[in-house]
């Protein structure tokens, strides 16, 4: 059973008013924990949209949140802590069209040095050579039918981010655990 202490211990520096993101990230690596923050009326704001990430509570975000350069500030400082998994997963189902392309090389280091899924990474910088790369060099452990299931994700959601005449299944709501 995974230790937990680092967890809660963030989540209650997070409610009495830590106004440091990364002096709260161990939150972010549970989401259950991360799920009391993103619902307390305590915790800094920003907190507690990168707790709801972190948690998958997605209809806690709205468009103008969404839009927030604090949030797109957190989100790629989260990247680097090592505890960004869970929030950057669900950040690729919401986050605003071209957010990861200014920030691809940051995004490919970090998945090189294991800090984000490289789906996720795929999804976030949409349709390149540097996404396909990406897709292409998955290293399979989940099975041939799996990457399948992940890639069909990845480009669900790039044609969410199309505006202009997207195809009729990006509107689909996403299987579970997808991140399109």
């Amino acid at each position: 059973m995974p230790d937990l202490s680092p967890a809660i211990a963030a989540a209650v520096r997070a409610v009495r008013g830590e106004t440091d993101l990364t002096a709260v990230c161990a939150l972010l690596d549970n989401p259950d924990v991360a799920s009391v923050v993103a619902l307390s009326s305590a915790a800094d704001p920003l907190f507690r949209v990168v707790a709801a990430l972190a948690c998958g509570l997605l209809a806690l975000l709205d468009e103008s949140t969404l839009a927030d350069p604090a949030l797109h500030d957190a989100v790629e400082r989260v990247i680097w802590t090592g505890s960004g998994w869970h929030a950057l997963r669900s950040w690729a189902r919401v986050a605003p069209a071209g957010w990861g392309a200014t920030r691809a090389a940051a995004l490919i280091d970090a998945v090189h040095a294991n800090m984000c899924a490289a789906d996720v990474v795929a999804a976030l910088i949409g349709p390149c050579d540097d996404a396909a790369a990406l897709l292409d060099n998955m290293d399979g452990s989940d099975g041939e039918d799996d990457r399948a299931f992940i890639v069909a994700n990845v480009i669900r959601a790039w044609g969410r981010n199309v505006h202009n005449g997207a195809p009729w299944w990006a509107a689909l709501p996403p299987p579970p655990n997808g991140i399109g």
